[in-house]
C-alpha cells in the first residue's frame, strides 16, 4: 500500500519530484488545518496557515531538516505552532513575531496536535478503505461496516439493506476493522519518520 518512510524523506529531497511533495501535501495540510482550527482559526485562516506552513516547509526541508534530529511531523508542527500564534497576534492587533505566545502555544496543547495527528490517520484510514483502489473489499460490505459499526444501526436492519445475513454483517465489521488497523499502521509508520 505504501513504500517507507525513507522513500517519502528521499523524494522530499527532490523539490522537483510531484509525487512525493503531492503525498506530503495531502496528509500534512490537513493535519496543519485541523491542529490551526483546535486554536481557534477560523476555516480560512486554517487554510491560510497550512498553505503558509506548506510553503516555509518546502523551503527549508533540504536546508534544515536532518532525520536524526527527531520526527518530521514534530518539525512540521513545529512550523505549524508558530505561524497559529502569528496568526492569533494578527488578529489582535499585534506583530507577528516569535515570542512568549508561542512558546506558551507549545507547551500547552501537545496533547491537542497528538489527538490531531491520530485523527488524520483515522480519516485516511476511512477514505483509503471506501477507495476501490486500495481496499478490495465489496462495497456492499463496507456499507455494512458504516452502517453497523460506525451508524450503529441494528445488524438485522443493516443485513435487510444490504442483501446480506446477520453473520455477514458481522464479518464486514471483522474484516473492515482489521483493514482499518492495517491502514493505521503502515499510515502511522510512513508519516511519523
Amino acid at each position: 500500500m505504501l513504500t517507507t518512510t525513507t522513500t517519502l524523506l528521499e523524494g522530499l529531497a527532490d523539490s522537483a519530484n510531484v509525487d512525493a511533495w503531492g503525498r506530503f501535501d495531502a496528509f500534512y495540510r490537513p493535519y496543519v488545518r485541523r491542529v490551526a482550527g483546535r486554536y481557534g482559526l477560523s476555516a480560512a485562516e486554517s487554510d491560510d496557515v497550512a498553505q503558509t506552513v506548506m510553503v516555509e516547509f518546502h523551503r527549508g526541508f533540504v536546508a534544515k531538516y536532518r532525520r536524526e534530529s527527531g520526527r518530521l511531523r514534530y518539525w512540521v508542527l513545529g512550523i505549524a505552532r508558530r505561524q497559529v500564534a502569528a496568526a492569533l497576534r494578527a488578529r489582535r492587533g499585534r506583530p507577528a513575531i516569535l515570542g512568549e505566545e508561542s512558546v506558551t502555544l507549545l507547551d500547552e496543547n501537545a496533547v491537542v496536535a497528538e489527538q490531531e495527528w491520530r485523527a488524520c490517520i483515522a480519516e485516511r484510514a476511512m477514505a483509503l478503505l471506501r477507495d476501490k483502489r486500495s481496499c478490495r473489499l465489496a462495497a456492499a460490505k463496507i456499507e455494512a461496516f458504516e452502517r453497523f459499526a460506525l451508524r450503529q444501526e441494528p445488524a438485522a436492519d443493516v443485513a435487510l439493506h444490504c442483501g446480506m445475513t446477520v453473520d455477514d454483517v458481522f464479518r464486514s465489521k471483522y474484516l473492515c476493522l482489521r483493514y482499518l488497523r492495517r491502514c493505521r499502521s503502515e499510515l502511522a509508520r510512513f508519516y511519523d519518520a
